[in-house]
């Protein structure tokens, strides 16, 4: 009998796009513009790569049909279809063993983050166990405490039908937008959801995603694209909470996001004008890289050329201005009284309508041990990218950055 070499790993890759992004997308003067999930799509080798075959499976954003262009657009809606294609895909090619990649941007984002959630609730079928999958999505949007992750009905269900070794080995997204249901207006948002439920989706980071890294634009300004930070589960924070006591850093687990200067589709990608979104890029490409994935550095149409002095692009248009005001500005005092979790969120939109993001500073990114133990791998800092533009363009200021960050980032570098 002749010995065999050991089969060799496959990556298996999901990439989701951004809102109405797709393939074929283009600027209205008619040039290409895609975004960066479509880009790294592009420069992903496949077969076999460095002994390990990769294998690809793009989905278009949602609101992309003709009729879901105003629900998936502006609602939402379509998310559960396109994480259903995307668990389909690995249902029909994983096998133990295999390296799963996922990225995504805006509510691509949220949809491959929401993918891991549902493999951390309910594992990936068996092939065999196809037919399982619209209860296998019941089970991940219950609420009902019995198909908890680790309640024992949930154990059966994987241990009967799943591989159970289930990993992430990297969770890479850019700018993450999770507000589903009404994008002005928390009434008729909460009205939506209780007929097209939305509030289900599991995106935090739990214990089966071993590296994630989440790219943040600092400067976009539109309340609708308030971004989903990245959060441990419970079970994470307490694994990692047990092994605080060493003060050693995680070597499994690395969790990082990083701020990018620019605007949701600077970061995202999505302009014909891509330096400042090459950058965010670039930076998942090596990010990813070293981690396993096996890239190109071009495409015969469009090498990566990240430029963060480039010019930003402004995202807030006097419809979003004038919106934020009327739905969200002014009727906050009761809007709090609604909903106490969001006056957070709500404390930071202006009065002419501008919503800024809490940009964590470098001081005390570490600070919080409770929320993101050492142990757990967890870094929240600037990017390399708009430390750059910071010391560069002495007319970049963002909102959310004090006035003594910028000096402070630039002297980093020097």
């Amino acid at each position: 009998m002749i010995d065999r070499a050991p089969k060799a790993k496959k990556r298996l890759i999901v990439f989701c796009d951004g809102t109405w992004n797709k393939e074929d997308q283009k600027s209205r003067d008619g040039r290409p513009c895609p975004t960066n999930v479509l880009r790294l799509f592009e420069l992903t080798r496949i077969g076999d790569s460095d002994h390990a075959p990769q294998i690809v499976h793009y989905l278009r954003g949602v609101g992309n049909r003709w009729d879901e262009r105003l629900t998936g657009g502006g609602f939402g809606f379509g998310i559960s279809d396109n994480i259903k294609s995307a668990y389909q895909f690995l249902v029909s090619n994983y096998e133990t063993g295999d390296e799963i990649f996922l990225f995504g941007f805006s509510r691509g984002a949220f949809t491959v983050r929401s993918l891991a959630g549902m493999i951390f609730n309910v594992g990936i079928l068996r092939r065999d166990r196809l037919h399982l999958l619209e209860e296998a999505y019941s089970h991940y949007r219950s609420s009902d405490p019995k198909w908890h992750p680790r309640s024992d009905l949930s154990q059966a269900f994987r241990a009967a039908n799943t591989h159970g070794d289930e990993k992430i080995k990297f969770l890479g997204v850019w700018d993450t937008v999770g507000a589903l249901g009404a994008p002005f207006g928390f009434l008729f948002g909460k009205l939506l959801n209780q007929i097209f439920p939305t509030q289900f989706h599991d995106t935090k980071i739990s214990p089966i995603i071993l590296n994630a890294y989440h790219a943040c634009a600092i400067d976009e300004k539109r309340w609708p694209f308030r971004p989903t930070r990245m959060e441990l589960t419970e079970t994470r924070k307490i694994e990692a909470a047990q092994v605080n006591a060493t003060q050693v850093k995680s070597e499994e687990y690395n969790y990082e996001e990083a701020w990018f200067p620019g605007v949701h589709s600077d970061v995202g990608g999505g302009y014909p004008e891509a330096g400042l979104s090459d950058c965010a890029l670039t930076w998942m490409i090596e990010k990813a890289g070293k981690h396993g994935l096996c890239v190109e550095t071009a495409t015969p149409a469009r090498a990566v050329a990240p430029d963060p002095l480039a010019p930003m692009h402004n995202s807030q248009s006097v419809w979003y201005q004038l919106t934020t005001r009327f739905f969200v500005y002014w009727p906050k005092p009761l809007l709090k009284l609604i909903s106490k979790s969001d006056a957070p969120a709500l404390d930071r939109v202006q009065e002419n309508g501008d919503f800024i993001r809490q940009l964590d500073h470098s001081d005390v990114l570490a600070a919080d041990e409770e929320s993101f133990p050492i142990n757990a791998g967890f870094v929240i800092d600037l990017s390399g990218c708009a430390r750059d533009k910071l010391r560069g363009d002495a007319g970049y200021r963002p909102m959310n950055i004090r006035e003594s960050e910028p000096a402070r980032a630039a002297q980093a570098l020097v």
